[in-house]
């Protein structure tokens, strides 16, 4: 199942590094307007995070949108405060570290 709209799916995957940050602003906006409960469902968490898996993916080459994919992923863990183990080994083996704080 699908959670994110196909506007901010197809701006992650573009091949301009431009629209693909746009993508990333897109996406933390589109995550604001979310309700607590599908936010706090380890299943929403799990979905955004192979979505980032997938595009742009962790072997994004431009510094700029990988910094914006670590940045909204330390948002996401600290907004919802939960993270599955699936996920969680899914940004581990990205080689992602994040800081809980």
């Amino acid at each position: 199942s699908q959670i994110l709209p196909d506007t901010i799916i197809k701006k992650l995957g573009n091949s301009s590094w431009k629209e693909r940050l746009t993508g990333m602003d897109e996406l933390s906006e589109f995550i604001d307007t979310l309700s607590s409960d599908i936010l706090n469902n380890s299943n929403t968490i799990d979905l955004i995070i192979r979505q980032l898996e997938n595009k742009p993916g962790w072997k994004e080459s431009n510094v700029q949108v990988l910094s914006s994919v670590f940045n909204f992923i330390t948002k996401l863990v600290q907004t919802t405060k939960i993270i599955s183990k699936p996920a969680c080994l899914v940004v581990v083996q990205g080689k992602i570290i994040i800081i809980f704080l």
